[in-house]
Protein backbone atom coordinates (compact mmCIF):
# COMPACT_ATOMS: atom_id res chain seq x y z
CA UNK A 1 0.00 0.00 0.00
CA UNK A 2 1.14 3.54 -0.73
CA UNK A 3 0.69 6.33 1.47
CA UNK A 4 -0.97 8.56 -0.54
CA UNK A 5 -4.05 6.65 -1.29
CA UNK A 6 -4.50 4.47 1.92
CA UNK A 7 -7.81 5.36 2.59
CA UNK A 8 -9.23 4.52 -0.88
CA UNK A 9 -7.29 1.33 -0.42
CA UNK A 10 -8.62 0.11 2.88
CA UNK A 11 -11.98 0.61 1.43
CA UNK A 12 -11.76 -1.73 -0.99
CA UNK A 13 -10.92 -4.35 1.40
CA UNK A 14 -13.07 -7.48 1.35
CA UNK A 15 -12.78 -8.05 4.92
CA UNK A 16 -14.56 -4.05 5.63
CA UNK A 17 -17.76 -5.20 4.03
CA UNK A 18 -20.80 -5.12 6.60
CA UNK A 19 -23.64 -6.61 5.17
CA UNK A 20 -26.88 -4.76 4.76
CA UNK A 21 -29.04 -6.29 6.69
CA UNK A 22 -32.48 -5.06 4.25
CA UNK A 23 -35.05 -3.03 5.10
CA UNK A 24 -36.00 -2.58 9.09
CA UNK A 25 -32.85 -4.46 9.81
CA UNK A 26 -30.28 -3.75 12.43
CA UNK A 27 -26.74 -3.04 11.78
CA UNK A 28 -24.19 -4.84 13.85
CA UNK A 29 -20.94 -3.41 14.05
CA UNK A 30 -18.52 -6.42 14.70
CA UNK A 31 -14.93 -4.72 13.75
CA UNK A 32 -13.18 -1.94 14.29
CA UNK A 33 -13.70 -0.06 11.22
CA UNK A 34 -16.30 -1.32 8.72
CA UNK A 35 -18.42 0.07 5.68
CA UNK A 36 -22.17 -1.05 5.07
CA UNK A 37 -22.98 -1.47 1.30
CA UNK A 38 -27.34 -0.23 1.78
CA UNK A 39 -29.61 -0.61 -1.00
CA UNK A 40 -32.42 1.09 -1.31
CA UNK A 41 -36.07 -0.32 -2.47
CA UNK A 42 -38.83 1.55 -3.90
CA UNK A 43 -40.00 3.02 -0.71
CA UNK A 44 -38.66 4.47 1.93
CA UNK A 45 -36.78 2.21 4.46
CA UNK A 46 -35.05 1.84 8.11
CA UNK A 47 -32.12 0.70 9.41
CA UNK A 48 -31.09 0.32 12.92
CA UNK A 49 -27.29 1.06 13.50
CA UNK A 50 -26.33 -0.98 17.14
CA UNK A 51 -25.25 0.66 20.12
CA UNK A 52 -21.35 0.92 19.84
CA UNK A 53 -19.80 -1.38 22.22
CA UNK A 54 -16.22 0.90 22.62
CA UNK A 55 -14.98 4.06 21.45
CA UNK A 56 -12.73 4.22 18.62
CA UNK A 57 -14.81 2.14 16.38
CA UNK A 58 -15.43 3.19 13.04
CA UNK A 59 -18.08 2.58 10.24
CA UNK A 60 -19.10 4.17 7.01
CA UNK A 61 -22.71 4.15 5.86
CA UNK A 62 -22.85 4.47 2.36
CA UNK A 63 -25.76 4.10 -0.57
CA UNK A 64 -24.61 1.45 -3.12
CA UNK A 65 -27.68 1.38 -5.16
CA UNK A 66 -31.19 3.53 -5.14
CA UNK A 67 -33.68 2.07 -5.78
CA UNK A 68 -35.82 5.00 -5.51
CA UNK A 69 -36.45 5.20 -1.41
CA UNK A 70 -34.65 6.31 1.13
CA UNK A 71 -33.13 4.61 3.70
CA UNK A 72 -33.12 5.91 7.01
CA UNK A 73 -30.47 4.60 9.80
CA UNK A 74 -31.92 4.87 13.27
CA UNK A 75 -29.41 4.81 16.70
CA UNK A 76 -30.38 2.44 18.92
CA UNK A 77 -31.07 2.95 22.35
CA UNK A 78 -29.59 6.37 24.54
CA UNK A 79 -26.47 6.86 21.93
CA UNK A 80 -26.49 9.84 19.50
CA UNK A 81 -25.51 11.31 16.42
CA UNK A 82 -23.38 14.42 17.36
CA UNK A 83 -23.17 16.06 13.60
CA UNK A 84 -21.41 18.47 15.54
CA UNK A 85 -23.80 21.25 15.92
CA UNK A 86 -26.23 19.66 17.90
CA UNK A 87 -27.41 15.92 18.65
CA UNK A 88 -29.62 13.87 16.06
CA UNK A 89 -30.82 10.36 16.00
CA UNK A 90 -31.00 9.77 12.80
CA UNK A 91 -29.02 9.75 8.85
CA UNK A 92 -30.93 9.45 5.57
CA UNK A 93 -29.23 8.68 2.38
CA UNK A 94 -31.29 9.55 -0.56
CA UNK A 95 -29.19 8.99 -3.46
CA UNK A 96 -26.25 6.73 -4.48
CA UNK A 97 -22.87 8.09 -3.64
CA UNK A 98 -24.64 9.36 -0.41
CA UNK A 99 -22.06 8.35 2.73
CA UNK A 100 -21.27 9.07 6.25
CA UNK A 101 -18.50 8.37 8.30
CA UNK A 102 -18.98 7.96 12.31
CA UNK A 103 -16.50 6.91 15.07
CA UNK A 104 -17.90 5.99 18.51
CA UNK A 105 -16.53 8.35 21.17
CA UNK A 106 -17.35 8.57 24.80
CA UNK A 107 -19.57 11.01 25.70
CA UNK A 108 -19.85 11.07 29.89
CA UNK A 109 -20.91 7.77 30.77
CA UNK A 110 -22.31 6.52 27.28
CA UNK A 111 -20.94 6.18 24.10
CA UNK A 112 -22.01 8.22 21.19
CA UNK A 113 -21.29 8.14 17.08
CA UNK A 114 -20.12 11.23 15.66
CA UNK A 115 -19.57 12.77 12.28
CA UNK A 116 -16.39 11.98 10.94
CA UNK A 117 -17.56 13.47 7.58
CA UNK A 118 -20.52 13.74 5.26
CA UNK A 119 -21.17 13.22 1.97
CA UNK A 120 -24.84 13.66 1.07
CA UNK A 121 -26.89 12.63 3.97
CA UNK A 122 -29.02 14.07 6.20
CA UNK A 123 -28.83 13.97 10.11
CA UNK A 124 -32.51 14.34 11.88
CA UNK A 125 -33.65 14.90 15.06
Amino acid sequence: MSGHNLLQQVSREPGLKIVDPGASGIINVDRTMGVVHLESGSGAETRDLATPQRAGVVITLALQTDGGGDVTVNTKGSEIINDGGSDKSSVTLGDAGDSICLISIPKGTVINWAVLANNGCTTNA
